[in-house]
């Protein structure tokens, strides 16, 4: 805008370099990926009856059939999102199989809700009809049914935007992941009652952990909105949290693994395994500050150095505009001269 002079502003707090997105947007692929691959290898096993096909993990419990075919729906419609150039066909598609997952999971709750057997859960597979507890051979367990639902809306609405910030696939894409995220620390801590619903069949570790990783994809498939919209910024909030929220997740799970490591070699006294835990606690907060603070500086000095730069060039193009508005105030005062002369006489001779 022209007030004087030309003037660069860029708007730093939202800027996000195409790289951070690019970065983001191949996570999401690739959960979306191996979401699709973990469901086809568990439909596979249960055709051919390998156990180790169908748990994937050295896990007694294996992943149902219904919810591998879950799985490969909202992973497929997840990467149909992700399509580019976005094409109506392509869009068509991936609502479709996110509407199959809900379904899916759906139809497994109304059986838990109404206690009946529609025999959905033997489609894919050749299980004997005795039940696992009181579910019926498989079936998926309540809590697993509960996050296919939340994982196919959260596809199907990845677009919906409600006011200026509200994306309810957001909250959906929590829903999935915090009950994974419960699931899997039950398993680590030896807790049933965080992975069970009573007597019914418990949610696999396989399952859990599929499901985790597929909300993160979810999350992160349009990285300039909502909450990856934060995490995808070159700005110092932006580098915080792409740390520390990997930390937070993770680091009371390794905590869990450790102390159950600890306990394996055979030290369960509580003032030992303490003592161990303390040091272990010591060693490892020390290193995470280090590499967030390391992460955060060289984010400060990068902001610096381009405000700098966006600063040096502002400089150079208000001389370069105040030599150009002198040499127009000079044109126009030669102009103004050469019109105000008084005319030349004409020369000749006369008789």
């Amino acid at each position: 805008m022209w007030r004087g002079g030309w003037t660069i502003a860029i708007d730093i707090a939202t800027y996000s370099t195409p790289g951070t997105i690019a970065t983001l947007r191949s996570i999401s692929k690739l959960a979306g990926i191996g979401t699709t691959v973990v469901g086809t290898i568990v439909i596979i096993g249960w055709q051919l009856n390998n156990t180790t096909l169908k748990s994937l993990i050295p896990d007694p419990l294996p992943m149902e059939a219904n919810s591998a075919l879950a799985f490969i729906m909202v992973g497929a419609g997840l990467l149909l999102s992700l399509a580019e150039p976005r094409q109506l066909l392509s869009r068509r598609l991936g609502q479709a199989f996110s509407l199959a997952a809900i379904v899916i999971g759906a139809i497994t709750l109304l059986e838990y809700l109404l206690g009946w057997d529609f025999g959905f859960d033997r489609l894919l597979t050749q299980v004997p009809a005795e039940p696992i507890g009181i579910t019926p051979a498989g079936r998926m367990a309540p809590n697993a049914a509960l996050c296919f639902p939340c994982l196919g809306l959260a596809v199907l609405l990845i677009d919906v935007q409600v006011g200026s910030s509200f994306r309810p696939a957001e909250i959906f894409c929590l829903m999935s992941s915090a009950i994974s995220l419960v699931t899997m620390i039950g398993y680590t801590y030896g807790l049933p009652s965080l992975h069970r619903f009573g007597s019914y069949t418990q949610m696999p570790m396989e399952t859990a952990v599929t499901c985790f990783l597929l909300s993160i994809g979810i999350l992160l498939a349009r990285p300039a909105r909502g909450l990856a919209a934060i995490i995808a910024r070159n700005t110092i909030g932006g580098v915080v949290a792409r740390r520390i929220l990997p930390l937070v997740i993770f680091y009371p799970l390794v905590m869990g693994l450790l102390r159950l490591l600890i306990e394996s070699w055979g030290m369960s006294e509580t003032k030992t395994a303490l003592a161990l835990l303390l040091v272990l606690y010591s060693a490892l907060l020390p290193v995470l500050v280090w590499w967030v603070s390391v992460s955060v500086d060289w984010a400060d000095r990068a902001r610096r150095m381009a405000e700098r730069d966006i600063h040096e060039l502002n400089n150079q193009l208000e001389q370069e505009n105040a030599h150009l508005k002198a040499l127009l105030e000079k044109r126009e005062s030669d102009s103004a001269g050469y019109r105000d002369a008084p005319p030349e006489p004409k020369s000749g001779r006369s008789d």
